[in-house]
């Protein structure tokens, strides 16, 4: 008897010394390294759970070294200094070795990296579930990593569910604003014709920037199907910023506007594509998504009506109505297509003073 209460003392006694050296573990790494915190004030309380139950398995000592020293730094001098030092390193790099990617988004790196851990914490079902109709953002303030969970606004339609951003983007029609919005099928088509249906951290945010960031619709009309074939039926265009050198797309601008490119003019944007709309009450319900050259779409006319051989025009042809034609162009450069485009008549860069989308953290 004496001997079992002596081992219940004794596991008692062990079981505080590990919580307590667990504890102290915490606190060291708190000291360590950034506070995290969890803004949810815009998210489905299901999909902030979620994100709440990876966070709480992320551990910032699973990250890369440079990651972590420069989250040590960012816990010590606040977010400022740690960007104001590793973009000053960024362009000695940048200086010596002009192609080095480290030169280029060493910055934003760090932030995937860290975005795709707490992604991976997830469990398979809920990222199919929730992605990539919600997002998670890794932010930074000041001595504080903030996970911001953001979610679409769902409604119903008369053509079933559908998704809209709750800054509530309007195109015009027949002379009455209409909220944007998009079909679940529609989101998924989207995300497999820009991202190649990637499902990483930096595709699947960039995806639900499209539907929760873009704030400019441009009204179009395109060829229809079925009953309505031989009809120009209401669709919606829409652009991506393409201003930055650091990443691929200002190839946009080089390839398509060359030397006349001007930056006073505005902010440049490529046309991403066309959705066509069935108008629904207020909302403007996007129903398919068709990238520039595909056939109801203007630029495919281009393509017909322009003056080359026939053997050229069916290169372009096949080049543009290829499911995959934006993945494809990120990796072979080749823009033949989207400057016959452009020089038919149908702008693929252009460039306004106006804001096209809504600051990225909002």
């Amino acid at each position: 008897m004496r001997n079992t209460k002596a081992e219940r003392r004794k596991k008692k006694l062990h079981e505080r010394e590990r919580k307590q050296r667990s504890l102290r573990a915490a606190l060291a790494r708190r000291a360590e390294f950034p506070e995290i915190v969890i803004s949810d004030a815009h998210a489905d309380p299901a999909f902030a759970a979620a994100v709440r139950a990876a966070v709480a398995g992320f551990d910032f000592r699973r990250l890369p070294p440079f990651d972590q020293e420069a989250y040590r730094q960012m816990r010590r001098d606040g977010i400022g200094r740690t960007l104001y030092e590793l973009r000053q390193a960024m362009a000695d790099l940048k200086a010596t070795h002009p192609g080095h990617p480290a030169g280029q988004l060493a910055d934003l790196v760090w932030q995937m990296r860290t975005g795709e851990f707490i992604l991976r914490e997830m469990s398979e079902a809920d990222r199919g579930r929730y992605l990539p109709l919600h997002d998670l953002r890794v932010l930074f303030r000041h001595k504080r990593v903030v996970i911001q969970c953001v979610s679409l606004v769902q409604v119903k339609t008369s053509r079933g569910r559908a998704y809209h951003s709750r800054f509530r983007p309007t195109v015009e029609f027949g002379g009455k604003n209409h909220v944007v919005c998009f079909s679940p099928s529609v989101i998924g088509k989207l995300h497999r014709r820009l991202k190649g249906g990637r499902p990483t951290y930096a595709a699947l945010g960039d995806i639900y920037a499209f539907f929760e960031q873009c704030r400019h619709f441009e009204p179009s009309r395109i060829r229809g199907d079925g009953e309505r074939r031989d009809e120009r039926v209401e669709a919606v265009s829409f652009f991506d910023k393409c201003e930055s050198e650091r990443f691929w797309n200002h190839r946009y601008v080089k390839e398509v506007l060359g030397e006349t490119y001007d930056p006073a003019e505005g902010t440049p944007y490529h046309r991403v594509g066309y959705c066509p709309v069935a108008l629904d009450g207020e909302y403007a319900v996007a129903t398919s998504f068709l990238l520039p050259g595909f056939c109801k779409t203007p630029e495919y006319e281009a393509i017909l009506r322009a003056n080359l051989p026939w053997a050229e025009k069916e290169r372009l042809r096949a080049l543009a109505t290829d499911e995959m034609a934006l993945v494809r162009l990120m990796a072979d450069g080749d823009f033949s297509a989207v400057r016959l485009f452009h020089e038919g008549g149908v702008p693929q860069v252009v460039q306004t003073h106006e804001e096209w989308f809504v600051p990225y953290g909002a």
